[in-house]
């Protein structure tokens, strides 16, 4: 475990060596902390739509993507995926 001490972005230098020779290298690795991405609830309760096709009662199609905008804030660069809630 390690606790970077500058904050955002922090250079560490690894050294890497070959137990059975003594050989080794050193190399830089960039800690780089990336903010949280702000997410929210859509502002409207429920999403819902009309059983338009009467052959399979009770289902419907839905475009959750269309909602990532909302639950994104307008952010971009950023992925959203949907689960079931059983």
């Amino acid at each position: 475990a390690y606790i970077n001490g500058t904050i955002d972005q922090e250079t560490l230098y690894v050294r890497v060596e070959n137990n059975l020779t003594g050989c080794y290298d050193i190399v830089t690795l960039e800690l780089i902390v990336d903010p949280l991405p702000n997410s929210t609830q859509p502002s409207y309760a429920q999403y819902s739509l009309c059983d338009y096709d009467q052959s399979k009662i009770g289902y419907e199609i839905f475009d959750l993507s269309s909602k990532e905008a909302d639950i994104l804030l307008g952010q971009t660069g950023m992925s959203v995926t949907f689960y079931p809630s059983r």
